[in-house]
């Protein structure tokens, strides 16, 4: 049995009868299940389960309210250590807008747990929408929180998204020997980062 359907050690029938149950309305509606039905949705109830489980929650924290500011691509001094020219090169560099407080919650990536960007930030299952930050607010958290940014030379992510398309980008903030370093990435990219190096993401807090 794959690693991701043993590590938390599942009750598979106990998921796969919450899933009927939710499906049908009755976990006696199993005998009208086919056999690969009840596989398919074990497998669905599995990887449910083991997405919850990707992300640990560090903390929260409340970010003041901001003036309009500049881009990242602006900002190159703030990043002594490494400042990526993609923010010019894919057009970020955009006017950022003013903003109220924002709460942000900060998560970890969780040993054994590898993906992509796609599957880190999805599996936090909200829209992705819903889990933007501006330019100007990544530049304030390193500003007013430098100590939530991950501690052992990771990378810290956020994700932000190109205005005048709405395409999606990550950008990522590690703390270098040379000083603070940033890279931003397509969304899409599939390089696939190790959850054994806990590396940070930060989104909006999820409202209630």
């Amino acid at each position: 049995m794959p690693e991701t359907e043993t590590a938390f050690k599942l009750d598979l029938e106990g998921l796969i009868l919450k899933g009927i149950a939710n499906a049908k309305g009755s976990p006696q509606n199993i005998e009208n299940l086919r056999e690969e039905d009840i596989s398919a949705l074990g497998k669905l109830c599995v990887e449910r389960e083991s997405q919850k489980h990707f992300l640990k929650h560090v903390t929260d924290v409340t970010m003041k309210s901001c003036a309009a500011g500049r881009s990242l691509a602006q900002a190159g001094k703030k990043f002594p250590g490494f400042h990526d020219g993609g923010f010019k090169n894919w057009n970020l560099d955009e006017k950022q807008t003013a903003g109220t407080e924002l709460p942000l919650s900060v998560y970890e990536m969780q040993n054994g747990k590898d993906g992509t960007f796609k599957t880190i930030f999805e599996s936090l299952n909200r829209p992705l929408a819903d889990m933007m930050v501006k330019q100007n607010r990544i530049e304030q958290f390193v500003d007013d929180h430098a100590d939530l940014l991950h501690p052992q030379d990771y990378v810290t992510m956020f994700l932000i998204e190109r205005e005048s398309d709405k395409e999606v980008f990550v950008v990522n903030v590690e703390q270098g020997n040379s000083g603070l370093e940033i890279y931003v990435y397509e969304f899409g990219d599939d390089d696939v980062l190790f959850g054994k190096c806990c590396h940070r993401v930060v989104v909006p807090a999820k409202v209630a």
